[in-house]
């Protein structure tokens, strides 16, 4: 497994970012997170992170929670090539960002989002 995340692996524009938010086949939330996601025409899953400033105010702390969810996407193997559109709905706390709730949050979030395509696909 390599160490990158490449540019084919990002949704990258608003045409993109719009093909996932008009139709998403699968919607959920485990706060603080929310999660759409949408099969895609193209060879791979791609991400797109969706972090507001109003939710988490300093960039060093927006840019790690954009890292840890990178990072947790690039290890999971989604059955499908897939659009996931990742949107922070509440606030997150600097000493939550260092204590592992924030960990433990994604974990979860990605073991549901491979359940949950998993099992569209036995539909």
């Amino acid at each position: 497994m390599t160490e990158e995340f490449p540019p084919t692996a990002r949704i990258r524009n608003k045409t993109n970012y719009s093909f996932v938010f008009s139709a998403p086949e699968h919607v959920f939330k485990n706060m603080p997170f929310q999660v759409l996601a949408r099969s895609n025409f193209e060879k791979t899953s791609r991400l797109g992170l969706v972090i507001p400033k109003k939710q988490i105010k300093l960039a060093v702390h927006r840019n790690r929670v954009k890292r840890l969810l990178r990072e947790h996407f690039r290890k999971i193997i989604l059955p499908d090539t897939t659009d996931v559109v990742i949107l922070l709905k509440r606030r997150i706390t600097p000493e939550d960002l260092k204590s592992h709730v924030v960990h433990e949050q994604i974990n979860e979030l990605f073991s549901r989002l491979a359940r949950y395509i998993s099992y569209s696909q036995k539909k």
